[in-house]
């Protein structure tokens, strides 16, 4: 008996042995949908930490306009900002700018000019050594220039907490959907091996030992598994590929790119679904001997 190759020891199985072509089903479904789970949150995390750093090397200058003599503090505010360190450079926004700026709230035909709207100056900041928000603001304040400097340190803060957020969710995606394929895997051998006790019965009257019998069905099992996961992540990947290429070229996501581990998550999940459909297999059918014994 253990003179049998492999090929011959697959044929003493029917081909379905313990419903293996839908568990192979079942976990190309799922990891398609780990594919594409994954594929969600990186890309969101992406965004999350691109709005990040943008915010990182961006500030806003405020100069009210109640006063007379905005024009004037305008570009004071500008020649300081342009003599401090860290600061690569400063632009005033003109009023049709901070027009746009304001149509979210005051729509297509607001008129601000009804309005004493402060005066924008949009800054620049070197990312290696950005200047200190409080030491600009009294630079701010001791010319006088009623003046308002904004580092964005609160939208800094929110946008590392949603990319902190979205990373746990992530992870969490992943594990749910993993357990899911897992718990499929085994209720399905499971399930499909009780149909084999005829057959285990018949290999063991026929002088098969329990470690042959056991081979069998967990090669068959990881054969499929692995099958039926290879084929689910080949479909989500080519899914996420096509769909960043198309983002890229339409201008959506600029900043949408596969990861360099992206292959070795993917055969990590081909592998992980391998194993368990095998060690699934394995303790099902030394159950059914146990049982036959």
């Amino acid at each position: 008996m253990g003179a049998l190759t492999k090929p011959r020891r697959s044929a003493l199985i029917p081909p379905d042995a313990g419903g293996g072509w839908l568990m192979a089903a079942i976990v190309g479904a799922l990891a398609f949908v780990a594919c594409l789970s994954l594929a969600a949150a990186v890309g969101a995390s992406r965004a999350a930490d691109l709005w990040s750093d943008g915010l990182a090397t961006a500030a806003t200058v405020r100069v009210s306009a109640l006063d007379e003599g905005a024009d004037s503090r305008v570009q004071t505010a500008l020649r300081l900002l342009g003599e401090t360190p860290g600061v690569q450079r400063a632009r005033a926004l003109t009023r049709e700018e901070v027009a746009d700026l304001l149509k979210p709230w005051f729509g297509e035909g607001g008129d601000i000019d009804i309005l004493p709207a402060p005066r924008v100056i949009e800054v620049t900041l070197d990312p290696s050594s950005p200047p200190d928000p409080g030491v600009m603001q009294a630079r701010l304040d001791g010319a006088q220039l009623q003046a308002t400097y904004d580092g964005h340190d609160v939208w800094r803060g929110r946008a590392a907490a949603a990319a902190r957020a979205v990373r746990v969710t992530a992870i969490c995606m992943l594990a749910a959907v993993l357990a899911a394929m897992l718990a499929a895997i085994v209720s399905s051998v499971r399930g499909g091996m009780g149909a084999q006790r005829h057959v285990i019965a018949a290999l063991r009257l026929s002088g098969a030992e329990d470690r042959f019998v056991a081979a069998i069905y967990q090669r068959r099992f990881l054969i499929l598994g692995g099958l039926g996961a290879l084929i689910g992540v080949g479909l989500g990947v080519g899914v996420v590929v096509a769909f960043a290429r198309a983002a890229h070229l339409r201008g959506l996501a600029p900043g949408l790119e596969i990861p360099s581990w992206w292959p070795f998550a993917a055969a990590g999940v081909v592998l992980a679904a391998a194993l368990a459909a095998m060690l699934a297999a394995r303790a099902a059918a030394f159950a059914a001997l146990r049982r036959e014994s």
